[in-house]
């Protein structure tokens, strides 16, 4: 999977996950803000073990 194929699955998967909003601005006005952190949490998370990943990559291929 080349790196344009991995961005355009990422940005269709926001858009779709934003598509979705509707609910999420009620959950967070009422009190139950726990699963917003935990969503953002997992996101930033994700992020970065995808920063990890294809830098791992990069340095393989400098290895070689």
């Amino acid at each position: 999977m080349n790196k344009s194929t991995l961005i355009a699955a990422v940005f269709t998967a926001l858009f779709s996950f934003s598509a979705q909003a509707s609910g999420a601005d009620d959950l967070m006005r009422s009190g139950l803000k726990y699963p917003v952190v935990v969503g953002v949490l997992l996101c930033i998370f994700g992020g970065i073990a995808v920063f990890m990943i294809m830098l791992e990559r990069r340095i393989s291929k400098l290895e070689k």
